[in-house]
């Protein structure tokens, strides 16, 4: 089980990937962070989290990259 404090941490990690990368670099960062909450069975809504703070650019590189690093997004 993971600590309570982790999904803040996680949230605000990601929004700040969204804030100061490119969408290539924002796409790629968040590959761990989707395969490891995959394997939490979705505890943290990474990907939810991910498309609601990036720009639209970066939304396509992360759709992208989901695609090509076949990622499970759903439960």
């Amino acid at each position: 089980m993971s600590p309570g404090y982790e999904k803040v941490y996680l949230q605000a990690y990601i929004h700040a990937l969204a804030t100061s990368t490119t969408p290539e670099a924002f796409a790629e960062a968040m590959i761990p962070l989707l395969r490891r909450d995959s394997y939490a069975s979705f505890a943290h809504k990474v990907y939810a989290t991910a498309l609601r703070v990036a720009n639209a650019r970066q939304k396509t590189q992360l759709k992208a990259a989901v695609t090509r690093h076949h990622i499970k997004i759903k439960p």
